[in-house]
């Protein structure tokens, strides 16, 4: 989980340095909903292990 908080940092950088509003609210969506896909994995992976 460590790394996928690094990557949010990252990705966040990103938005921030990116000047197009709509660029930027199209890539948080896709970012929250990558999060949410990683952070689902990663439970459901602590839970069978």
């Amino acid at each position: 989980m460590a790394r996928a908080c690094q990557e949010g940092k990252a990705i966040r950088r990103t938005i921030r340095s990116d000047k197009s509003k709509r660029y930027r609210r199209w890539y948080l969506g896709g970012a929250r909903i990558e999060l949410a896909i990683a952070t689902a994995l990663a439970l459901k992976s602590d839970v069978y292990a």
